[in-house]
């Protein structure tokens, strides 16, 4: 996968499209979740809420030029607020994937589902038909991408926030030594042929367990 295939004017737009979409539902349930448990934290902090603006990471953001992919500003939290806190911030940091894997899934169904118009038998546009899958395609492919890369254990990934709510407190100050090098690493995933086929091979995977599920 190279750069040059990312940056087709049709491709990009349909996936920054997807990718707002995405990484909204992502942030948005981090926020709910954390209400939910207790920490109106993210709601005080403005994101709780539909809205792109609040969520949007300007590095995160410029990943999508590489492929569909990305990642969202960290929702603040204050883990001592949660009720019951054992389990609430990991639960808090799973709600992202989980939401974009369920909307994934509902996307790619609605994507091999649905009736669409066929120009060469009714005489309709084919503009809204191809806008229509376009659309559900790079939705699906977006947020299953998100789900996926979310779950890594590399900063700044919720999979590294689990393992840094999971892990006792003298290990925090070694955490934050080495969230500098995981985000050289993520960036390093998206942008180099090597970590973007390393992505691939694990989104095709990802993808034939949908396969069987449906």
């Amino acid at each position: 996968m190279i750069l040059t295939q990312y940056l087709q004017l049709d491709s990009l737009l349909f996936r920054l499209a997807a990718f707002l979409a995405a990484i909204v539902l992502h942030e948005f349930a981090h926020a709910a979740a954390a209400r939910l448990l207790g920490d109106p934290t993210p709601r005080d902090a403005g994101r709780l809420t539909l809205l792109p603006f609040p969520h949007m990471d300007t590095l995160g953001l410029a990943m999508v030029l590489f492929g569909p992919f990305g990642w969202g500003k960290s929702v603040p939290l204050q883990e001592e607020r949660f009720r019951q806190r054992k389990g609430a911030a990991v639960a808090v940091h799973l709600a992202g994937p989980a939401a974009n894997l369920a909307a994934g899934i509902v996307l790619w169904w609605l994507y091999f589902n649905l009736p669409y118009a066929d120009p060469v038998y009714d005489g309709t546009s084919r503009v809204i038909p191809a806008v229509a899958k376009g659309l559900l395609q790079y939705g699906f492919i977006v947020n299953l991408m998100l789900a996926m890369i979310h779950l890594l254990p590399v900063y700044p990934f919720d999979g590294w926030r689990i393992l840094r709510s999971l892990a006792p407190g003298r290990w925090l100050p070694a955490c934050d030594k080495y969230e500098r090098p995981g985000l050289a690493v993520a960036i390093a995933l998206m942008v180099t042929p090597f970590g973007q086929n390393l992505l691939q091979q694990a989104y095709q995977i990802l993808v034939q367990g949908i396969i069987r599920l449906f």
